[in-house]
């Protein structure tokens, strides 16, 4: 009975043996295999003869034969009771190699006593090893992305303090990573953005949502707000619990800056596009209106919502007026075309014809592309009508200054011939006899009068006629020019032994004889005006006064004048003094005045009564031409 149940084990063993679906084998102490099932043939594509002749090493990849190798021996010299498990690559017979997991026990015999066999029970792992290598290669993936990336991203639980953070996180923000696992998001996003950030992570914790992304401000470690784009989800483990929240951060700061800026931007040129003065009408490049502001719906009429969409040519204000529309459409070619253009255009209003200053501007994309075109009219009706006047009132002083001409011609003329006539009858007279001491007293004023009278109107055309006449305008050196003064007046300089001290001075782009006229009336006032027991002392000095004038002063050591009077002294025909104290008609000053306006200058005189007066010419300093020393007056003349 004993050796039928021995016989009944065995044959059951080698069922289980030769039916088990995996791999089985018996080798002996050297690795030969002594028993193969089919499972074992078919994992190596051998005939179970074939491995029979074969050593566990010639089926094992050669870089793992060493693997359980000593462990084996080891097994086999102790005889354990326990399993070896080991893991390696095998080689099947056309080559291919796949990974399995072989566990070893040591065969006994009848009594149980351990032999020198092991059994071993192999399972084709190969699926379970690519599962593993890719988790690995995914794992290695996603640290070498977490670390490297360029925007921030961090792991956190489910309460939300962060597990781990990459670089980039930390520079967005400016904390270390020792110092932001210490800390949750609550405390690092800004106090008005928290409340919707924690309603979506709780959402997302709760499996209403699967992901959520906002804009939000975070808190930098400097106490700047910055702004970042957050996007959320999860990681689960198999069994579906969250293992981790994941977060992305892209830094926007810089992007939100410069929304901001356009936001604000865009409201300033809304403002002013809306509070305008001007018409202001938005296009298409095509000339269809697209906005208006209140003054170009007032323009347009008919309001907004039957101009926009339709051309401007179209609108009510430009129909029925000849050629505007044409004018228009060559207007909005031009300006699609890239081109700024300008015209004045009439349109009409209910009351009356509107001339308007229509200017067609393009915008452009940073391509150059023409996105739209800005038409802008300021309504200048009112500035036509003062043009007009303005023509009329020229055409009118153009007739009177004509009438002053004539006035002039029969001043220098007719005028002058009766007064001829007086003074020769009253020399005639004169010159008979007997004529009565009172007689001819009585024709010697009559004489000086009309000779006063002939000075006067000589006088009167000289200071009408400058700026009547066109002069020539040059370089005039000044220097040269109070040489020919000082020539004119030898006589008068002998006469008084005056002493003239003259400095360096410019050359000014002026006419010569307004040049001349102006120090000629400047050195006979100051020979002229000097007390009889003085010899006349002047000096011509010149300075650069700044940037944008020089001056030219003319000093002397004669009568003076009290300040009050310095104005007065530039009328024509206003005098200080009697006719008889001084000779002249008052009309010199006048035509100094006169010239130096006519060169967009100034002329001043300051004066103390008794000790002398200063004539002080300034004139724009682009009409010189400056010397190199502008402070020198040892230069004498007399």
């Amino acid at each position: 009975m004993v050796n039928q149940a021995k016989q009944v084990v065995d044959i059951g063993f080698d069922n289980v043996f030769w039916n088990a679906p995996v791999g089985m084998s018996v080798a002996n102490e050297f690795g030969r295999f002594l028993k193969v099932n089919a499972f074992f043939c078919a994992l190596f594509g051998y005939t179970e003869a074939e491995l029979l002749q074969l050593h566990i090493s010639d089926i094992t990849y050669p870089e793992d034969i060493a693997l359980g190798m000593k462990d084996r021996q080891e097994m086999l010299k102790k005889r354990p009771t326990g399993l070896l498990s080991v893991e390696k690559r095998y080689l099947r017979k056309n080559g291919d190699v796949f990974w399995g997991q072989i566990s070893l026990s040591v065969l006994k015999d009848k009594t149980g006593a351990p032999q020198l066999y092991t059994l071993g029970v192999l399972k084709d792992i190969s699926l379970q090893k690519a599962a593993e290598e890719r988790l690995v290669l995914s794992e290695h993936l996603f640290s070498s992305a977490f670390s490297h990336a360029g925007v921030g991203m961090a792991l956190l639980d489910t309460t939300g303090r962060f597990i781990e953070v990459n670089p980039a996180f930390c520079r967005f923000l400016g904390y270390s990573q020792a110092t932001l696992k210490t800390l949750d998001f609550q405390q690092i996003t800004y106090a008005e953005d928290l409340a919707s950030d924690i309603l979506q992570f709780e959402s997302l914790l709760a499996g209403d949502i699967s992901a959520y992304a906002m804009h939000k401000r975070y808190l930098h470690v400097s106490g700047e707000v910055r702004w970042g784009a957050l996007s959320v989800s999860l990681a689960r483990r198999p069994d579906g619990a969250v293992e981790h929240v994941i977060s992305q951060i892209q830094d926007i700061h810089v992007q939100k800056q410069t929304e901001e800026a356009y936001k604000a931007q865009a409201h300033l040129y809304e403002g002013l596009f809306a509070s305008s003065l001007a018409f202001m009408i938005l296009l298409s490049p095509e000339g269809f209106v697209k906005d208006m502001n209140g003054n170009g719906v007032s323009l347009l009429g008919g309001g907004e919502i039957k101009n926009k969409g339709f051309p401007l040519e179209n609108a009510h204000c430009f129909q029925g007026v000849t050629g505007q529309q044409l004018l228009l459409q060559q207007m909005i070619k031009k300006a699609a075309s890239g081109v700024s253009t300008q015209q004045e255009i009439k349109a009409m209003t209910p009351t009356s014809m509107m001339i308007l200053d229509f200017s067609l501007r393009p915008v452009k994309n940073e391509m150059g592309k023409v996105l739209h075109l800005v038409a802008e009219g300021h309504d200048i009706t009112h500035l036509q009508e003062q043009k007009k006047q303005m023509t009329e009132q020229a055409e009118q002083l153009t007739l009177k200054n004509r009438e002053l001409q004539d006035f002039l011609h029969i001043a220098s003329h007719d005028l002058q011939e009766p007064l001829r006539k007086i003074r020769t009858f009253a020399e005639t007279v004169a010159k008979q006899k007997p004529l009565t001491e009172t007689g001819f007293g009585f024709l010697e004023r009559i004489n000086h009068s009309a000779e006063r009278m002939q000075f006067m109107i000589r006088d009167l055309l000289q200071y009408s006629g400058i700026g009547q006449t066109h002069r020539e305008i040059s370089s005039v050196a000044l220097t040269k020019v109070l040489n020919e003064v000082m020539d004119s007046l030898v006589l008068r300089l002998e006469e008084t032994r005056a002493l003239v001290h003259i400095g360096p001075l410019p050359t000014l782009q002026m006419a010569e004889l307004h040049a001349y006229q102006l120090f000629h009336h400047l050195l006979s006032n100051a020979l002229k005006f000097v007390s009889a027991d003085r010899v006349p002392e002047i000096e011509v000095l010149y300075m650069v006064k700044d940037a944008v004038n020089l001056q030219i002063e003319v000093k002397d050591n004669g009568i003076g004048f009290d300040n009050q009077f310095a104005e007065r002294i530039f009328k024509p025909f206003q005098r200080l003094h009697g006719k008889h104290a001084y000779s002249g008609n008052g009309i010199g000053l006048a035509i100094c005045r006169k010239i130096v306006d006519q060169y967009k200058g100034e002329i001043w005189a300051e004066g103390t009564p008794g000790q002398g007066s200063r004539f002080y010419i300034q004139l724009p300093f682009h009409s010189s031409k400056v010397p190199l020393t502008p402070w020198e007056h040892n230069h004498e003349l007399v």
